[in-house]
């Protein structure tokens, strides 16, 4: 079962003064973490992502491995789930930052719920508004999160676009493939699928490169590649996914 999480993001004008409200349960109903935390000006899109990624940080500091959490934003929970693709280049880091986040659980669950049913989230994001600073009614244990880490903005650390570059390693049968991929193809990933992935490749990817990119963002250095096998059950293409670091420029990721 793991924890319960319900989160909320609050932007007054749209963009404007936000907070994100996040609320955690445990299998018993107990009462692990009621806050509010205040966040630097953004969208009220912005806010609900922060929402999420505030409450998966607390959730991991408990040390939970399943995770089940409600929202009342169905942008954020169709994102999140893949049924809609992040076209707002304003969304794209902290999207990042919790795909990642969610990669260290062993299982989790989004789902979207009305907003009747999401009260004490949108409570304690309106609390903190109202403060002006964080508001934290209920703690137990050590889950409540640095300021620093509370106002966080999700943008790249350093300049430069994130390369991330997959090489197809193993030959899928012949004629299987429906790009047609062979051994020794390498396959730059930016903001963008690059041409040249069948669906199945592509969707068994992503995970691994969202992982990446991530790091980069936050300043890691001596990333291990990862290893990637195409969904497709009849392939086995294999690809191994490398970090190539920034190219030049400031483009930031959020």
């Amino acid at each position: 079962m793991g924890l319960k999480i319900h989160i909320d993001g609050a932007a007054r004008g749209n963009p404007g003064p936000a907070a994100a409200g996040v609320v955690i349960r445990d299998e018993q109903g107990r009462q692990i973490l009621e806050a509010g935390y205040l966040l630097e000006p953004m969208t009220n899109n912005q806010a609900e992502y922060h929402a999420l990624r505030l409450a998966l940080q607390a959730a991991r500091r408990w040390g939970e491995q399943h995770v089940r959490i409600f929202s009342d934003s169905e942008l954020v929970v169709r994102q999140i789930t893949g049924r809609y693709r992040v076209r707002n280049a304003g969304l794209r880091g902290i999207f990042e930052q919790v795909q990642k986040l969610l990669l260290g659980f062993d299982g989790w669950q989004i789902t979207h719920v009305p907003r009747e049913e999401n009260t004490r989230a949108d409570e304690l994001a309106n609390l903190a508004l109202d403060a002006g600073d964080d508001v934290v009614e209920v703690q137990l244990g050590d889950v409540v999160l640095p300021r620093n880490e509370a106002k966080g903005s999700g943008r790249s650390a350093g300049g430069g676009a994130i390369c991330i570059v997959a090489e197809c390693t193993g030959d899928p049968p012949n004629g299987v493939c429906p790009a047609g991929c062979r051994a020794g193809q390498t396959f730059e990933f930016d903001d963008r699928v690059p041409a040249g992935l069948c669906l199945h490749a592509a969707q068994a990817m992503i995970g691994a490169v969202l992982s990446l990119r991530h790091s980069v963002a936050q300043g890691e250095q001596d990333i291990p590649p990862l290893t990637v096998r195409c969904s497709r059950q009849d392939c086995g293409a294999v690809f191994v996914i490398r970090s190539q670091g920034r190219s030049g420029g400031s483009e930031a990721t959020d």
